[in-house]
């Protein structure tokens, strides 16, 4: 059976390199995989426009695409769909899920034989308007602050929590955490570790701006102290590109294990 991976987040929390992390690995293991993103069809319509990209843009296309502005189911999923369905892989990567309608037509895939998932990617506003300065793209390093936090108010942006709710995978405390952090003994520790863990945990997000991440699974408790007082004196670069690896190690043994579910009798 196909497999469509959507990954829903917010803009630069790290969805990009969170598929091509996952996409290496997904080879690795042999499957066939092709990627999508959805603002690909957004840049492709401004460019035969004669409209220069960038995120204002690609923003307010989506908008004229999207349902609300009186395509049945928006015109935009429908082309991506499209897509999806006229390709012979294993396995598609789609980026940039942010609609309503995006995750309907996701769903709406199982009933046609194919099976999808959602991903939820989150970092926090301040670690991505860093990536926005860094990256630089049609002139967005010139951002300021308030005209980055007014972006994230758009319209395109609103349905994102409310579809990372419904993702089947989050690399935070969700139900698999529990039970891979039950696995690992984390949830079995002594007040001494216990205080242990928080303080490292606090202080490692005061350095870095994000929580340590680790793929739990693949480690026993011991390993996971040694492996967080090692990180706690990498640098802030070195870290992210580190948790985004770590996010796609647990994107695929939870992927791994939905698909052993989905193939039981």
């Amino acid at each position: 059976m196909k497999l469509v991976i959507g990954i829903v987040g917010a803009p630069l929390a790290g969805k990009e390199t969170c598929a091509n992390l996952l996409e290496k690995l997904l080879i690795e293991d042999g499957y066939s995989v092709s990627r999508h993103v959805f603002s690909e069809i957004l840049r492709e319509t401004l460019d035969l426009w004669g409209i220069p990209r960038g995120r204002d843009s690609e923003q307010r296309l989506a908008i004229v695409m999207n349902a609300e502005a009186g395509f049945k189911d928006g015109a935009l999923s429908r082309a991506m769909k499209h897509r999806i369905m006229n390709e012979d892989v294993d396995v598609t990567i789609l980026d940039g899920v942010r609609w309503l309608g995006d995750e309907t037509m996701l769903r709406g895939l199982n009933n046609e034989g194919v099976k999808s998932i959602l991903v939820y990617i989150q970092a926090e506003p301040k670690v991505r308007y860093a990536r926005l300065l860094a990256r630089n793209r049609a002139g967005e390093g010139a951002t300021p602050w308030e005209k980055f936090l007014e972006q994230e108010q758009a319209r395109t942006e609103r349905d994102i929590p409310d579809i990372g709710s419904r993702a089947e995978i989050v690399p935070d405390l969700t139900a698999d955490s529990r039970d891979e952090q039950n696995a690992a003994g984390l949830t079995r520790l002594s007040v001494a570790e216990a205080e242990w863990f928080h303080a490292r945990n606090q202080a490692y997000r005061e350095k870095f701006g994000f929580p340590f991440i680790i793929a739990v699974r693949r480690h026993g408790k011991q390993a996971i102290m040694d492996e967080f007082e090692r990180r706690l004196g990498s640098t802030v670069a070195a870290e992210r590109a580190q948790a985004l690896r770590e996010i796609a190690t647990i994107t695929r043994l939870r992927l791994d294990s939905l698909i052993e579910e989905d193939d039981r009798p």
